[in-house]
C-alpha cells in the first residue's frame, strides 16, 4: 500500500515474450550486466530459470520506465528485485534511496509482464 503522504512519479508496465528473452539466460556478460548475482541464484533453482529471468527483467524494465520522468539515469544494475519468504517481491533502488517502488510481476506459458509504482519516499 502506498501511503497517502508520498509523491507518485510514474507508473511504469512491460511484456516481455520468452521468445525474444531465449538465449541471454546462459550469455554471462548479459546476465552480469542486467543482473545481481542474487537474483540469477533464484532463478537458476527453479527447473526452468527463463520465465524468471524474464519477469526480473520485464520488472527492470517497468522500474525504469516509472522513474522515466526524472532526470536521473537509472540502470539495470541499480535494480535488484528480490523475492521475500513471504513471497512478495522488494525492489531495491541501490544508488536511489529516495524513490520507492512498489511492483506486481507475472510469468506464463509465453511471456513475463510487470507493472512498477514508483513514489518519492
Amino acid at each position: 500500500m502506498v501511503s497517502m503522504n508520498m509523491q507518485t512519479i510514474g507508473l511504469g508496465i512491460d511484456l516481455i515474450e520468452y521468445e525474444s528473452f531465449d538465449g541471454m539466460q546462459d550469455d554471462a556478460r548479459f546476465l552480469k550486466k542486467v543482473f545481481t548475482i542474487e537474483e540469477v541464484s533464484y532463478c537458476r533453482t527453479k527447473s526452468d530459470p527463463l520465465p524468471y529471468l524474464a519477469a526480473r527483467f520485464a520488472t527492470k524494465e517497468a522500474v525504469i520506465k516509472a522513474l522515466g520522468q526524472l532526470d536521473e539515469n537509472i540502470f539495470y544494475s541499480q535494480i535488484e528485485i528480490l523475492k521475500r519468504e513471504n513471497g512478495s517481491i522488494k525492489v531495491i533502488l541501490k544508488e536511489h534511496p529516495h524513490f520507492v517502488v512498489k511492483v506486481s510481476l507475472s510469468h506464463g506459458k509465453r511471456s513475463a509482464i510487470a507493472t512498477a509504482l514508483a513514489t518519492r519516499a
